[in-house]
């Protein structure tokens, strides 16, 4: 059974966006999860910050943090890794991915991230393991978790996009395993609420959906260099 956000507790190990690099890095994370995670990061910081100005309680480098890094297992669930990796890019990590695979058989991307650092980074641990799709069904105990749950779905592989785009691709994609009428109604359902969650967040930061798209514009590191991010 997925563990429970409260189930994680212990000291933080500080991080900065560069240490968040150099572990992506040492797990030879794929170029395009990398660019994912950039473009989450973006829209996350954006929300946080706008929500922090208007007197939320955000801590901006643990969400950034936490984007950054909420895939860094995502491999482990890729079958064909020449689907969306260069041959050049497979030829060098493959090895390594399929160490990850053998090491984390059986669970997922976001249960793998809390069997490798649960204890070292408890603060991202409970951020982490809230962005998979049916999390919102259990709601969001900590802000962060509910802004990096929300980000995450408005990003299709590296680009910005509006949530109804990226859910109807989503059901697309996922099609196959939606086999009977309780999984479509389990996915409208689901997504009913994310479309909720965004009316909430646009009210909360007076944002739009063209602000978040236009992010495409700029780099997440230009992004963080504006806003003194470190």
């Amino acid at each position: 059974m997925p563990k429970k956000s409260s189930d994680f507790s212990g000291q933080e190990k500080t991080l900065s966006i560069k240490d968040c690099y150099i572990i992506l890095t040492n797990y030879r994370t794929p170029n395009m999860v990398v660019n994912h995670t950039e473009s989450v990061a973006k829209v996350a910081y954006l929300i946080g910050k706008k929500m922090k100005d208007n007197g939320e309680k955000i801590d901006l480098n643990l969400l950034v943090n936490s984007a950054l890094l909420h895939d860094i297992f995502k491999i482990i669930e890729v079958q064909d890794y020449y689907q969306y990796q260069t041959k050049s890019e497979v030829d060098k990590k493959k090895k390594f991915w399929d160490k990850l695979k053998l090491k984390f058989k059986g669970t997922n991307h976001e249960n793998a991230f809390i069997i490798e650092f649960g204890k070292c980074f408890p603060k991202i641990s409970n951020i982490v393991i809230k962005h998979k799709y049916s999390e919102i069904n259990n709601g969001f105990e900590i802000k962060e978790a509910e802004i990096l749950y929300y980000s995450d779905k408005l990003v299709k592989f590296d680009k910005i996009t509006t949530l109804k785009k990226r859910l109807d691709e989503a059901k697309k994609r996922y099609a196959h395993k939606h086999k009977s009428k309780k999984d479509y109604d389990f996915v409208n359902e689901t997504d009913k609420k994310i479309f909720t969650l965004q009316k909430q967040i646009f009210k909360t930061t007076g944002l739009s959906p063209k602000e978040l798209i236009k992010l495409n514009d700029i780099t997440f590191k230009k992004l963080m260099q504006n806003n003194k991010m470190k």
